[in-house]
C-alpha cells in the first residue's frame, strides 16, 4: 500500500453555512417577541396587575 492510493475523505453532506442560516431564521422568528408576550393572556394580565400599583384597573380596561 502506498501513500498515493489512500482513499479520499467523504465530503460533508450538510454544510455548516446552511445549518447556521436555518438556525438564524428560527432564532429571528422566536426573538421577535419578548418572553413575557409569549405567555397566555391570563398569565400576562396577572403579571401586569402584580407589577403595577394600579394594575388591577389597567387589566380591567384590557378585558373590554
Amino acid at each position: 500500500m502506498s501513500i498515493s492510493n489512500l482513499p479520499k475523505k467523504r465530503p460533508r453532506s450538510t454544510s455548516m453555512a446552511r445549518i447556521t442560516e436555518e438556525k438564524n431564521l428560527t432564532e429571528t422568528e422566536s426573538n421577535a417577541k419578548p418572553k413575557y408576550l409569549k405567555v397566555p393572556d391570563q398569565v400576562f394580565k396577572n403579571m401586569l396587575s402584580k407589577s403595577l400599583a394600579d394594575g388591577k384597573s389597567i387589566v380591567e380596561t384590557l378585558d373590554t
